[in-house]
């Protein structure tokens, strides 16, 4: 096989050589495709016209000495001079010339297998970095999902500038670079900065199944994963504590969401969207039908509903609600809502920091203790996976020092002293 490593020199400027020379000194694949140019074709046809038409031609460009020999690609290549190395002795002009094809059509091989971010499979135009960014990100069903790709796209621009560039233009040492500007950043978490850089990540993981890029700069380039915080939840003394608990009357669906979150597992973004025609009633019992917006799953998930969640929103199942009508009418801003929260539950002697998410760790750890089936706690939740589920199920240090505590006791008065 050639020598990739070897020098090269383009029929360009000096800028272009530079930067061929700054990609190989960086150890990266070198990616040529702007050297690609129009050329126009003239073809006789049988009836003595002249037909004419431009194409995309470009060639590997293989000089010894006098001697050159090209390779054209697929209508696509690279148009290149490389010095050949070790080269035969006493060869005649034919055999140098029938050596350099045997040496063109080895890198021809290499180039179609994938080698320098050139095969038949990538789109001969490469495409903006920031364009296809934001039409990944505009493609993206979960909310959540999208502001996690715009925020790694407002610190992408911050870090590389707004003047668009090329998918293909990225180096490691640049991503190496955003990676280390990412992780500098003050005042967020590490969790924060992981979700990122790793949603920046995917940009190029999306570019390289749309066949845009071979190789995505971003391989084995890595951020320090954060340490994973205990998950907040209310015990059932807790709960009984704020279900007896006042609050104020302009504050009462604060607490209704929340304790039927509590009863439920239901998350946040789902209570806003909930309406009465979701609940369907049937063999003496009430079942809820919803879908999670965070994942954008297109399955339905079904929870029966028990006695304490239909108390908290006054269902009555002889009542004929309005099927549009939501469930939770409330033009309070999210923030607002979890600020009643905080306050209702610092009020009433819980110092923990109670957001409107916790209720629905409080119902999944609530089932967890009682030892119930994890698989029907995964359904209820609306996981994808078992392992998201199966968090709930971790032995806490608490369980294990009340386990200890009911541990026989021995009378040890008679032991004497070793």
């Amino acid at each position: 096989m050639a020598d990739f490593t070897a020098d090269f020199t383009a029929y360009s400027t000096n800028k272009k050589i530079n930067e061929l020379k700054e990609e190989r000194l960086i150890s990266q694949p070198i990616d040529v495709s702007y050297m690609i140019r129009k050329v126009v074709r003239r073809k006789k046809l049988k009836n003595g016209s002249i037909k004419t038409y431009k194409e995309d031609v470009a060639h590997y460009i293989f000089k010894w000495h006098k001697e050159s020999h090209m390779v054209k690609i697929a209508k696509k290549g690279i148009r290149e001079y490389k010095k050949m190395e070790n080269h035969p002795v006493n060869y005649t002009p034919s055999q140098l010339k029938s050596w350099a094809s045997q040496q063109a059509n080895e890198i021809k091989a290499e180039l179609n297998a994938g080698h320098w971010r050139f095969s038949n499979k990538i789109q001969n135009n490469d495409r903006g970095a920031f364009e296809y960014f934001n039409s990944v990100m505009n493609s993206r069903k979960a909310n959540t999902t999208m502001q996690k790709d715009k925020r790694a796209i407002d610190l992408a621009i911050e870090f590389f500038g707004t003047k668009e560039r090329g998918l293909k233009s990225f180096t490691k040492q640049e991503i190496v670079q955003f990676r280390d500007y990412v992780q500098q950043k003050e005042g967020m978490a590490q969790g924060t900065k992981e979700q990122y850089y790793n949603a920046f990540k995917n940009f190029f993981v999306q570019a390289r199944k749309d066949f845009i890029i071979d190789v995505s700069p971003c391989d084995d380039i890595t951020i320090p994963t954060g340490t994973t915080r205990a998950r907040e939840f209310l015990t059932k003394e807790e709960i009984q504590k704020l279900v007896d608990a006042p609050i104020k009357e302009t504050q009462i669906i604060a607490k209704k969401m929340f304790l039927f979150s509590c009863f439920t597992g239901v998350a946040y973004a789902e209570l806003r969207s909930l309406k009465w025609g979701d609940i369907e009633y049937r063999d003496k019992s009430a079942y809820l039908t919803y879908y999670r917006h965070k994942t954008g799953m297109k399955k339905p998930i079904i929870t029966p509903l028990s006695d304490d969640a239909l108390t908290m929103i006054n269902y009555d199942s002889k009542k004929i609600y309005p099927v549009n009508e939501p469930i939770f009418q409330t033009t309070l801003h999210y923030n607002t809502i979890n600020d009643y929260i905080k306050y209702w539950c610092l009020a009433n002697g819980i110092n923990k920091n109670v957001t409107t998410h916790i209720g629905r760790h409080t119902f999944a750890m609530i089932w967890a203790s009682q030892g119930l089936n994890p698989f029907h706690l995964k359904e209820i939740l609306g996981h994808s996976d078992i392992r998201q589920t199966e968090i709930y199920y971790k032995i806490q240090a608490t369980d294990i020092r009340i386990s200890m505590e009911q541990l026989p006791k021995f009378n040890l008065k008679g032991l004497k002293a070793v």
